[in-house]
């Protein structure tokens, strides 16, 4: 089933009930696509591996109204976990799937570990731990999170900014480091997409420091670049959508 013109029209309401109550329409307008993308993929997702139970982990979005108002999670059993990632999930409970989408960014490590010197990814490995045992043999990981290694990180370096699609970022990835942290937590990745975000919107694009300025027009001249010396071309959108399947050992 495609859900494309009613992800469109649910998300027009809520971008006029968010300008009614003068909140930043023109950021939920930003982050229609990356939405608009994710449901896409986790509808065909649901469908196709007959999912029937579903975990979202960091709590409730535009993107899980939009799913629930639309229908995409109808007749499955969906719970939100809220609570602390880095630590042991307080949950025994199994899922088909989980859903972890924009959260990889923002993970420290553990809040009780001892090494304050260096960022040693303690807290990514738990959370990817907790996600292995939450899921049922061979069920799914969907996550998705910014590209460290896109063209407008690379622009933004070139503009004298921090590379990070958000400033608040703890941390990106490069789909290489992704793989490897999930091969490392027994989540075998399977398939991987890409979003290149688009805002014609120069004047909320000026507002937002952080953004890349003039991407289109340097767009080309950063493939080009790349082409010419002969650097890796793959994985150069802003967003990555990663599909992991759990690993099952046998005995």
């Amino acid at each position: 089933m495609n859900y494309t013109s009613k992800i469109n029209d649910w998300y027009d309401t809520l971008l006029e009930t968010y300008e009614k109550k003068q909140y930043n329409s023109e950021g939920v307008k930003f982050h229609k696509q990356r939405v608009q993308k994710t449901l896409a993929l986790l509808s065909d997702l649901i469908l196709s591996n007959n999912i029937k139970s579903i975990l979202i982990l960091g709590g409730s979005s535009e993107m899980d109204w939009c799913a629930k108002a639309i229908g995409i999670f109808d007749n499955i059993e969906v719970d939100f976990y809220m609570d602390e990632l880095r630590d042991p999930f307080k949950t025994d409970k199994t899922y088909d799937l989980v859903l972890a989408t924009e959260i990889f960014e923002h993970l420290k490590d553990k809040i009780d570990d001892p090494d304050r010197a260096t960022f040693n990814f303690s807290g990514i490995n738990n959370f990817l731990s907790e996600i292995h045992r939450c899921l049922n043999p061979n069920g799914i990981l969907f996550m998705s999170t910014p590209n460290i290694n896109s063209l407008r990180s690379i622009l933004r370096l070139f503009q004298q900014k921090q590379p990070f699609f958000c400033n608040g970022h703890v941390r990106e990835y490069n789909i290489y480091e992704l793989e490897w942290f999930l091969k490392q937590n027994k989540l075998i990745p399977f398939r991987i997409e890409e979003l290149e975000m688009e805002n014609d919107d120069e004047e909320f694009l000026d507002q937002n420091s952080e953004f890349a300025l003039n991407y289109k027009h340097y767009k080309p001249i950063l493939e080009k670049f790349i082409k010419d010396n002969k650097f890796a071309t793959r994985y150069r959108a802003d967003i990555n959508f990663i599909f992991s399947r759990k690993l099952v050992e046998e005995r």
